[in-house]
């Protein structure tokens, strides 16, 4: 049923002129129902998106046996990681860029929480970033690879690379930064 839902909207879509791209324009499937963000749903659209994420990174702390103390901390922190990455891609419009400032309040909101919480960052750190790790970019690159459309598939590749590239880059300044403040209450 899903399936034929998003047949007929790929269809209207490209009926109106706008080339669909094996559903990439056709916003975040979660549980069955389509959301699509900030541009369709609006708020609520974006409310059980950002539900979703907390309940994934939940589950994942669980799934990775994460203290039951830093449970709940990780999952605002999976909700905040989305909730930016959401208003950024819809103020920019870019993937990179998104993940990039998404990546940057993960890592500052994972430092504060380690300092408040007394818990190494990496606790915070890995079970929030998990929403911004780019599945779908991987995924339809594999996809392409076996179809044997190699301008597309290396399209994904390359925005693997780059959203991969901005989140590590933003865990590593907001690290340095955080670092070099340290250093400095030291001296």
């Amino acid at each position: 049923m899903v399936g034929e839902m998003m047949m007929c909207a790929q269809m209207g879509i490209q009926n109106m002129g706008v080339q669909a791209v094996e559903g990439q324009a056709l916003g975040v499937q979660a549980l069955g129902v389509q959301v699509m963000g900030m541009q369709g749903a609006g708020i609520p659209g974006t409310a059980i998106q950002v539900a979703g994420a907390f309940m994934a990174v939940l589950s994942f702390g669980l799934v990775l046996d994460l203290p039951q103390k830093y449970l709940g901390w990780s999952g605002i922190t999976g909700g905040v990681c989305w909730l930016v990455y959401i208003l950024v891609k819809a103020g920019s419009g870019s993937l990179v860029f998104g993940a990039f400032m998404s990546g940057l309040a993960v890592a500052l909101m994972s430092h504060v929480l380690a300092r408040i919480l007394r818990a190494p960052v990496t606790v915070i750190l890995i079970p929030g970033i998990l929403p911004l790790v780019p599945g779908t970019s991987i995924y339809n690159w594999v996809y392409h690879i076996i179809r044997s459309s190699r301008e597309q598939s290396m399209y994904y590749l390359i925005e693997t690379i780059q959203i991969a590239g901005a989140i590590a880059m933003a865990v590593f300044l907001m690290d340095s930064m955080f670092k070099m403040v340290g250093n400095r209450k030291k001296v």
